[in-house]
């Protein structure tokens, strides 16, 4: 597995801040789909899509359905490159 570089990282964290809606000053990395409303099933779908075209992946559902944190996208992320 690669490690994350930090430019990834900033790629990960305004793809979410983007999708949703966050301010710049928004811990990214406690962020859980458990605690933000916004983080709903079409903000999922939007940031599997943004992530997908920025990393040029394709995620699988099952592991869409995983990506609920930073934490496990950044995981993701990087089994993936």
């Amino acid at each position: 597995m690669t490690a994350l570089n930090e430019q990834h990282e900033q790629l990960i964290t305004q793809i979410l801040k983007t999708v949703l809606k966050l301010d710049a000053s928004t811990e990214i990395r406690q962020l859980e789909a458990d605690n933000l409303e916004q983080w709903d099933s079409l903000a999922q779908v939007n940031i599997v899509a943004a992530l997908e075209s920025q990393f040029d992946i394709f995620v699988e559902t099952e592991d869409a359905q995983a990506m609920t944190s930073f934490d496990a996208i950044c995981t993701y992320i990087a089994a993936e490159l």
